[in-house]
């Protein structure tokens, strides 16, 4: 591994998980690190949407059915809080547990619970995520980066765990952005004016079309 590592100049990731590498690999500290872009903002939502806001109360929890989301962990959480009127939105279109993880929804959360089986166009999605305003990663490990910035760029509050190294990368550049463990607190807060639009502000100077085009132009001609 260490033979391998003198043969790369540089790793295209998240800075959280940059980190972990010269943590645990202190001889790669010659690589240098390219911000991983992901998907373009405007190439995600529509148009019309790039001027839109969260409009609804309900709950998205994790991105797809497999295990490494910790739904149930999330599910345990909210099942103490009240959920009057707030619907738990949990796609659930692919992965590898999703009988696992309707049992236990529909345990814990009863009526609260609506999981989505079926892929969705994404314009339909993407209504479907206007109609929520706390959105909730359980993962470990960095998931679900389009989603967190959507739900980032429409001023909806985003939970991850912080043991995910996205949540740490986040809060380093400035983003208002909670952990899991303050959702208790946190699930009823209304975001300022003035944390929305610095969030949006981000994900447009980060995650844009031509920031992404111009990034791998610098890195990768």
């Amino acid at each position: 591994r260490l033979k391998a590592l003198q043969n790369i100049s540089r790793i295209c990731t998240t800075g959280g998980e940059y980190k972990l590498l010269l943590k645990y690999f202190p001889e790669a500290s010659h690589i240098s690190l390219v911000h991983l872009g992901y998907y373009p903002i405007d190439a995600m939502i529509s148009k019309d949407m790039m001027a839109s806001r969260v409009a609804g109360n309900n709950i998205i929890v994790g991105n797809s059915a497999y295990g490494h989301g910790n739904h149930v962990e999330v599910f345990k959480k909210l099942k103490s809080l009240d959920l009057t009127g707030r619907k738990v939105i949990v796609p659930l279109s692919y992965g590898d547990v999703p009988g696992y993880i309707l049992e236990e929804g529909k345990k814990l959360l009863g009526d609260s619970f609506e999981p989505l089986l079926d892929f969705m166009p994404l314009e339909e999605y993407n209504r479907l995520l206007l109609s929520s305003d706390v959105f909730i990663y359980g993962n470990y490990r960095q998931a679900a980066v389009g989603n967190i910035v959507v739900a980032l760029y429409i001023g909806a509050k985003v939970f991850l765990n912080p043991k995910n190294p996205l949540y740490s990368m986040y809060k380093e550049r400035g983003y208002t952005i909670f952990s899991i463990d303050e959702l208790e607190e946190k699930i009823n807060y209304h975001l300022t004016e003035e944390e929305v639009e610095n969030n949006r502000n981000k994900v447009l100077t980060t995650s844009s079309y031509e920031h992404i085009k111009e990034n791998i132009l610098h890195f990768f001609s």
